[in-house]
């Protein structure tokens, strides 16, 4: 039987370290509590340029000034220390959360995303390097818990010798 191409509902979220000379990172940790539907893999459309000339209607050139941005965003309720590294930077010791000095400290990652089974098959995104940037919203009220806002904003990873590779992939794999 085929494989159904779907992406369905979400399995696992892990990031780790970049791996070395552009590939994706060896050693991922998972990311709990995932809160239900906030998972969302998107590639937007690129921004087109249309110049025009004098007299005319239509373009005389037509361009792609930038790609489309490839992001992936999602929130956890897992607020544990070893998550807060992770996503924020800083340190934990035992069970204490230091965030680094420096707020404006770059982390990448990389991240693996997968589905749930549909008839059989399962998406799996695999993005060696993203910039990590997230928000925690932490209201202290009987109604609601904490939640880490992440957006991962995918990169292009580039090997040994400076060649730009696919900044993600997309495998449907079989049960």
């Amino acid at each position: 039987m085929a494989l159904k191409y779907r992406i369905h509902g979400i399995d696992t979220i892990k990031l780790g370290a970049v791996g070395v000379n552009g590939a994706m990172g060896a050693s991922l940790a998972a990311i709990g509590a995932i809160v239900e539907e906030s998972a969302i893999f998107s590639v937007e459309e690129p921004e087109i340029a249309r110049i025009t000339v004098e007299g005319t209607d239509e373009p005389d050139i037509i361009a792609i000034a930038h790609g489309g941005m490839k992001k992936f965003i999602f929130s956890t309720r897992d607020l544990n220390v070893d998550n807060m590294v992770t996503i924020f930077g800083g340190e934990a010791t035992l069970e204490v959360y230091t965030p680094p000095v420096n707020s404006n400290t770059k982390i990448w990652q990389s991240v693996e995303i997968t589905g749930k089974y549909v008839d059989g098959s399962r998406a799996l995104i695999q993005i060696p390097r993203a910039l990590i940037y997230a928000k925690l919203n932490a209201p202290f009220t009987d109604s609601e818990s904490g939640v880490i806002e992440v957006t991962c904003e995918v990169g292009t990873p580039v090997n040994a010798t400076g060649v730009a590779l696919s900044p993600y992939t997309y495998t449907q794999v079989a049960e």
